[in-house]
This record gives C-alpha cells, sequence and structure tokens, in this order.
C-alpha cells in the first residue's frame, strides 16, 4: 500500500467520525448519547493525531525532496 492510499483512508475515516459526532449534536441526542459522543471525540482525536504525524514524517519530507518547486511550494 503506497502512502496515498493510506491518506485516502485516513480522511474517509475521520469523516466518518465527523459525520456520526455530527449526527449526535442534537441537545436530545447528545444526552442520550454523551458517552457514545465522548468516545467518538476520543478516537477522532487519535485519528487526527496519527494522520498529522504521518504528514509530518512522510508527505512533508517527500514533498521538500522532490525536485519540482510546485512541488515544494
Amino acid at each position: 500500500m503506497n502512502f496515498t492510499t493510506s491518506f485516502t483512508r485516513q480522511h474517509n475515516e475521520i469523516i466518518e467520525i465527523v459525520t456520526e459526532i455530527d449526527q449526535n449534536l442534537d441537545n436530545q441526542i447528545l444526552m442520550e448519547k454523551s458517552e457514545e459522543t465522548a468516545s467518538l471525540l476520543n478516537l477522532l482525536a487519535g485519528k487526527l493525531t496519527a494522520h498529522l504525524t504521518m504528514e509530518d514524517k512522510v508527505l512533508y519530507p517527500k514533498s521538500m525532496s522532490n525536485p519540482s518547486l510546485e512541488i515544494k511550494k
């Protein structure tokens, strides 16, 4: 699996989690699903941390080593 496939998968997972959280943001639903929503927020935080770390360690160094000035920008 190449790194762009991993980024795409991560983006899709993050979108799914955010969509679930968004569906719980009605006051009544939030009262009923507060623990589930808190778990989703924790899951989102973990996914975002892993994704941003991967960008820092893989994507940006790879981009900066590319000979294209356009890609470096």
